[in-house]
């Protein structure tokens, strides 16, 4: 996901270039004067568009260095994600999430490249000319029967540290964190089902048959009716109700006469059973859970990542940073190619089975 929002923060960063009257010109091109953390072997890449803009400089040490610093630290903390060199203009920025530990990562990195710049003699500085206040929403839609809104906020913090974070919002009497919690990851996972190039629909249907289900044991009539089992039951049957404007049952954990009802109704219209109960690994469950996950991709916003609101990120471009997105740490160790199916798949249990643990109200 942070990929997703560093190609959002970067596009935006572009198109504020452009109306500044800048050139853009992203590297690897000859005549690169951007650079973005958007390559497998980011040292590589990074001490190449140095030397590219700085002759003087040493691409060998800066991209050993680059990897020694990896190894130390642990973690990826040396290439800032945008770098410009646009004649006088020669700053960086690095985007991380507003929270307590990516303001303390953020000022990490911009530190270690601090180091790294000084110590070649070049003179980019921490970036002060971007300065963005930016929403976008990031998707809308009916999640488990209440309308709901999650947008995309980022700005710059300090001096070269793009801070973002996500705001969710509920036509809802009390909402509480967890359920939050909960509708931020479900437009997670349909901004994976929608933007990911590789995710066809064929594939992202296996990815929900691979993906397991949550519910332990039979809700409605004449079954367990474990609390936990029947409310994850019911918010997924109110998700269905709510888009066809039918009333939605309450919350309660408690499988009554109207949540079996509900059940029947459910069964009738999609499955063909009547029996009013809702069994683990039983058709009318895998129906309720793939139409909830079906119901999720057509709210993504078309103004993140479609090729009409993009400034100059191509189609190439950004294929390979949403299906590439994990970088070696150690020199010598070839990039983590992540297999889409499985990221999907790993996604959306986490997504199901949050919604099935987690206590939350949505009235």
């Amino acid at each position: 996901m942070g990929n997703i929002v560093e190609v959002v923060v970067v596009d935006d960063y572009m198109k504020d270039r452009i109306s500044r009257g800048g050139v853009v010109d992203v590297f690897p091109s000859l005549t690169a004067r951007d650079f973005f953390d958007l390559h497998d072997d980011r040292c590589e890449a990074l001490a190449s568009f140095m030397k590219l803009r700085n002759s003087f400089v040493d691409e060998i040490l800066i991209r050993d260095f680059c990897r020694q610093r990896k190894v130390r630290d642990g973690d990826k903390s040396m290439v800032p994600d945008v770098i410009t060199h646009d004649g006088p203009l020669q700053e960086f920025y690095e985007i991380k999430p507003g929270s307590a530990s990516g303001r303390v990562a953020g000022g990490q990195k911009i530190r270690n490249f601090d180091e790294l710049r000084s110590g070649m003699q070049t003179a980019y500085q921490p970036g002060a000319a971007y300065n963005p206040n930016v929403r976008k929403v990031f998707w809308t839609g009916v999640w488990a029967g209440v309308p709901a809104r999650v947008s995309l906020r980022f700005r710059r913090d300090s001096e070269a540290l793009v801070l973002y974070e996500f705001c969710v919002e509920v036509t809802a009497e009390t909402v509480t964190q967890a359920a939050l919690f909960i509708i931020l990851r479900a437009a997670i996972v349909a901004t994976l089902l929608t933007k990911h190039p590789v995710l066809i629909p064929a594939v992202a249907r296996l990815s929900m048959l691979l993906a397991r289900s949550p519910l332990l044991q039979s809700v409605g009539n004449n079954g367990v009716n474990d609390v936990t089992d029947t409310r994850y039951v019911q918010r997924l049957l109110n998700d269905w109700r709510g888009r066809r404007e039918l009333p939605l049952l309450l919350v309660d954990g408690i499988a009554g006469s109207n949540t079996a009802a509900a059940i029947k109704l459910f069964q009738q219209a999609e499955t063909g059973g009547s029996d009013g109960r809702i069994d683990a690994g039983g058709a009318a469950n895998a129906a309720l859970e793939r139409l909830h996950v079906d119901s999720l991709p057509p709210g993504v916003s078309g103004e993140l990542l479609d090729a009409d609101n993009r400034a100059q990120l191509d189609e190439i471009s950004l294929a390979a940073v949403l299906s590439a997105p994990s970088h070696a740490d150690e020199p010598g160790v070839d990039p983590i190619s992540l297999d889409p199916l499985e990221v999907l798949s790993t996604s959306l249990d986490e997504y199901l089975f949050a919604l099935h643990d987690l206590p939350f109200d949505l009235v």
